[in-house]
């Protein structure tokens, strides 16, 4: 009994003391992850059908997962899938970030591209720019580009609340000049 006294008073005077000092903890932020779909171009298919891709599944601690989704497909595939999958990048892999370059009201920065998002009833639109001048390939190129954009938009389409359909997507180059009718017109902001 009397050693049970001494370490019940021991344990009062060290949580005491605990209590007094100053906390040098600081809790742990949990990111949620999600689950995405990112889709890109697999040859030889993609090279005669432009629509065609692949689909992968990665995560993304994003909190918009789409946006996750797009900037898993901006960073390509990993170095197995290219050699067992003949997955092909869209971009690359040297594109620059949007670091210090201003922000369009209404965009948000998202690594290597910029983008806006409108939410109107139950469909959404996006505006997408590099923010490096990325050399098109030519037509068939920007289509697979594109292709592969819009298919990782729609499968993660039910991240966005409320909507269910996507009415527009908007791509273009660091200069604001549509990728998808050749640059022949703006199409950012």
């Amino acid at each position: 009994m009397k050693y049970r006294l001494l370490i019940l008073i021991g344990l009062i005077a060290i949580s005491t003391s605990a209590a007094n000092a100053a906390p040098t903890l600081t809790a742990p932020i949990f990111k949620t992850i999600h689950p995405v779909i990112v889709h890109f171009p697999r040859m030889p298919i993609s090279g005669y059908n432009f629509s065609y891709t692949y689909n992968v599944n990665r995560n993304t601690t994003n909190l918009r997962p789409e946006i996750g989704a797009l900037q898993s497909l901006i960073r390509g595939p990993t170095t197995a899938e290219v050699s067992t999958l003949n997955l092909q990048a869209i971009v690359p892999v040297t594109l620059g970030t949007c670091t210090g370059q201003p922000l369009p009201l209404g965009a948000v920065n998202a690594g290597k591209f910029m983008y806006k998002r409108q939410i109107s009833g139950t469909n959404v639109a996006y505006k997408i720019r590099f923010c490096q001048s990325t050399n098109s390939g030519g037509i068939g190129n920007d289509a697979r580009l594109r292709s592969a954009i819009i298919q990782t938009l729609w499968a993660n389409i039910g991240y966005v609340p409320s909507v269910n359909n996507i009415s527009q997507v908007d791509i273009s180059y660091s200069n604001g000049e549509c990728i998808t009718n050749g640059g022949n017109s703006p199409c950012w902001p």
